[in-house]
């Protein structure tokens, strides 16, 4: 059985993460991309000062999910898939700003898209098996 501690570990550091950003996004949006490298390419505008306070807010959201997760990896384990799908969705959104909004470039799509397989990989590593849970329960139940 997978030991349930660097999976809360990751979690909690995720979780802390997210919200830093979250503040720097919503707060601060220029000195929140320029902090994890994303500057974009044409500049500026309404809009993407716009997008990016409303990236921040729906990471405060994520964050404290991460952190909920943490406190109880088992009863919380279908939460796990979050971070998951965080990351593919980052790729595919990052994939449209390289494509189709011309907003990154080729490097930050690539950094981007490294980190969040490695992360998504991790969490997927680490997240607990159904067995395992099952297992836990009846022997709490017994």
């Amino acid at each position: 059985m997978k030991s349930a501690r660097p999976l809360q570990g990751l979690l909690v550091v995720w979780g802390i993460w997210e919200l830093l950003n979250a503040s720097l996004s919503t707060f601060a949006g220029p000195l929140g991309a320029t902090f994890v490298g994303w500057i974009p390419k044409g500049g500026w505008t309404t809009d993407l000062y716009s997008m990016t306070q409303q990236y921040g807010m729906v990471l405060f959201l994520l964050g404290a999910v991460y952190l909920l997760t943490a406190t109880d990896v088992a009863r919380y384990r279908a939460f796990v898939w979050v971070p998951i799908g965080e990351q593919v969705v980052g790729i595919a959104y990052a994939l449209y700003g390289l494509v189709g909004a011309h907003t990154i470039t080729t490097s930050q799509f690539a950094t981007q898209a490294v980190i969040n397989v490695i992360v998504a990989a991790l969490f997927y590593l680490l997240r607990p098996s159904t067995t395992a849970i099952s297992t836990n329960a009846r022997t709490a139940n017994a």
